[in-house]
C-alpha cells in the first residue's frame, strides 16, 4: 500500500519533479564557472600549467593572493572607487527612479503620458557611441572624473516603468484617504507609497547596485588615470595586460601564475556583491512579481 501511494504521489507530481530537476541542473551549471574561478585562485602554478582548470584544487596555494596583497594600494584604491560610485549612484538612482515613477503613475498628472512616452523611446533609440563620447568629453567635460562613472547609470527606463507599474497597483483608496486627511503629494509619497513599495524598491536597488559594481564600459571610454580605475576595469586591464599588477614576488619571494592572479582578482571582485545579495534576496522575486501586476 505504501509503495502504491508513493507511486501515485510521484505520478501526480511528475511534472513538478522534472521542472525541479531541470532547474537544479541549470543552477549547478550557472554556479560552476564561479566555483571554478574561486577554486583555481588557490591552485598552484604546476597544477594550472600541467592540468589546466580544476574542479577541486590540488597543491593548495596562496601565492596569487600573496602577490596581489604584497602591494595592496592599487587594489584598495580601485575598491574605494567602486564602493564610492556604487553607494552614491545606487542611493541617488533609487531616489530619482522612485520619485519619477510615482509622478508618472498619478492619474491626475497631465504630462504623465508624454513623460512615459519619452522614457519609453529612450529604451528603443540612442545616439550611438560616437556622439555619446563627443558630448561627454567636449561639452560636458566629464572625462577622468568620478561623475562620469555615476551619471550614465543614474536612471534606467526599465526600472522606471517597473516602478510605475508597481505604484499603479497600490489601492487608490490609500492615496485618497491620505489626500482627504490633508497630506501633500510629497507626504503621501513618503508615508504611503514608499512603505508599500519596499519590495520593488529593494529589487530596483539591487539591480542598480549590480549595474554600478559591474560597470566597466564608462571607465573604458572615459578613464585614463589609474587612480580612478574601478574594480571591474582594473580586472579587465589585468586580463589584457599582466604588467598592471606590481611585481609582488619581489616582496613575497614567490611568483604566481598569471592565470591564478586573474582568478584571485575575479574572486576579490565578486565576493562583496555576492554577500550583499543575500541581504535583499527575499525581496527579489516578490518585487519582480508584484511589479509586473497591472493595477486598476
Amino acid at each position: 500500500m505504501q509503495a502504491i501511494s508513493i507511486a501515485r504521489i510521484l505520478k501526480r507530481n511528475s511534472f513538478s519533479i522534472v521542472i525541479l530537476i531541470l532547474l537544479g541542473i541549470i543552477a549547478i551549471g550557472s554556479l560552476l564557472p564561479m566555483w571554478i574561478m574561486i577554486i583555481n585562485s588557490f591552485a598552484s602554478d604546476e597544477v594550472l600549467a600541467n592540468h589546466g582548470f580544476q574542479v577541486w584544487p590540488q597543491n593548495f596555494s596562496l601565492k596569487a593572493y600573496m602577490q596581489i596583497f604584497a602591494q595592496p594600494e592599487f587594489l584598495f584604491r580601485s575598491y574605494g572607487v567602486t564602493v564610492f560610485i556604487t553607494a552614491v549612484g545606487t542611493v541617488a538612482a533609487v531616489i530619482i527612479t522612485t520619485m519619477f515613477s510615482y509622478v508618472i503613475s498619478r492619474p491626475g498628472f497631465r504630462a504623465r503620458k508624454v513623460l512615459s512616452l519619452y522614457i519609453y523611446i529612450t529604451m528603443l533609440f540612442n545616439g550611438g557611441a560616437l556622439s555619446y563620447y563627443i558630448w561627454v568629453t567636449r561639452y560636458y567635460q566629464l572625462k577622468n572624473t568620478l561623475a562620469i562613472l555615476i551619471l550614465p547609470l543614474l536612471i534606467s527606463p526599465f526600472y522606471v516603468l517597473l516602478m510605475r507599474t508597481y505604484f499603479s497597483s497600490i489601492p487608490k483608496s490609500f492615496l485618497e484617504a491620505a489626500r482627504l486627511d490633508g497630506a501633500s503629494e510629497m507626504r503621501t509619497f513618503v508615508s504611503i507609497a514608499v512603505p508599500l513599495s519596499l519590495p520593488s524598491i529593494a529589487t530596483v536597488g539591487l539591480f542598480t547596485m549590480l549595474g554600478y559594481w559591474n560597470d566597466m564600459y564608462q571607465a573604458l571610454l572615459f578613464i585614463d588615470k589609474q587612480v580612478l580605475y574601478p574594480l571591474q576595469f582594473l580586472l579587465y586591464k589585468l586580463l589584457s595586460n599582466q604588467g598592471i599588477i606590481p611585481q609582488g614576488g619581489n616582496y613575497t619571494g614567490t611568483v604566481s601564475s598569471p592565470i591564478a592572479q586573474r582568478m584571485a582578482m575575479g574572486t576579490l571582485a565578486i565576493l562583496p556583491i555576492l554577500f550583499s545579495f543575500t541581504f535583499v534576496q527575499k525581496y527579489f522575486i516578490r518585487g519582480i512579481t508584484l511589479g509586473g501586476i497591472k493595477g486598476e
